[in-house]
């Protein structure tokens, strides 16, 4: 489906003059390695895909974050891709909000605020990056935590 994504749904609204979209393509893709897999099923190819004009790309950290994405994704006129780290699937416990929300692409998260530096990250890694600050604040270092959460497009 690389071609169909990249050189027909990421190019369908600009083709059209804007006067047509993709209207809610949203497609989830698995990503990263737990432990298994191999070479075919451990991936994370979302630097690739962030580089293609005309995608949205998000990575959630959870499921809060996951639901909140995906139905910003689904309401999208662009084409999204959602990676969903594997790793995730069996780790989260969060209680997910039964209502309807979204969380707004190109929007990054401060999931903790800090002085001396900023930690920046997207989807598992957010977790490391919270116990790294952590251990940092042990030594009197006080560390910021970004969450990206949409990759493309890019929050400035």
């Amino acid at each position: 489906a690389f071609d169909q994504i990249v050189n027909e749904a990421a190019k369908y609204r600009y083709r059209a003059g804007s006067t047509w979209d993709c209207g809610g393509l949203t497609i989830r893709m698995p990503c990263g390695a737990v432990g298994h897999g191999a070479l075919y099923h451990s991936q994370s190819p979302e630097a690739f895909f962030s580089h293609c004009p005309g995608l949205n790309l998000v990575v959630p950290r959870g499921p809060i974050q996951a639901k909140g994405l995906l139905l910003a994704a689904i309401r999208s006129p662009d084409p999204t891709l959602v990676f969903e780290p594997k790793v995730k699937y069996r780790q989260a416990v969060e209680e997910v909000p039964i209502g309807d929300y979204e969380l707004p692409l190109g929007v990054a998260d401060v999931v903790r605020e800090g002085a001396d530096v900023t930690l920046v990250g997207w989807g598992n890694q957010v977790d490391r990056l919270l116990a790294a600050a952590a251990l940092a604040e042990k030594d009197g270092i006080s560390c910021e935590v970004i969450d990206l959460q949409s990759i493309a497009p890019w929050d400035e």
